[in-house]
């Protein structure tokens, strides 16, 4: 049953929807990049891109989970920053 009001997306806007995001991150992280140093952006990459824990991403790069979480936290807010203009 559908509630009064509400049209449900096609599979094709639910599509459009989620390129139009990838094309805006990707496009923020080109923005932000610059703003940071390589490591920074490794961790970055390494756990919000690739998916990895904490854990790996810091025995990798030679860092602390918390400087990796720290690294993440910064990017994000910077990418919210790019985002929101």
């Amino acid at each position: 049953e559908r509630l009064s009001g509400v049209e449900e997306e096609s599979p094709l806007a639910e599509m459009e929807e989620a390129e139009y995001r990838r094309d805006l991150t990707r496009r923020a992280l080109a923005a932000v990049k610059g703003d940071f140093g390589e490591q920074t952006m490794a961790a970055f990459t390494r756990h919000k891109v690739d998916g990895l824990p904490a854990a790996e991403v810091a025995a990798e790069l030679g860092m602390s989970a918390n400087a990796v979480y720290v690294a993440v936290n910064r990017v994000m807010t910077r990418l919210r920053e790019e985002v929101d203009g």
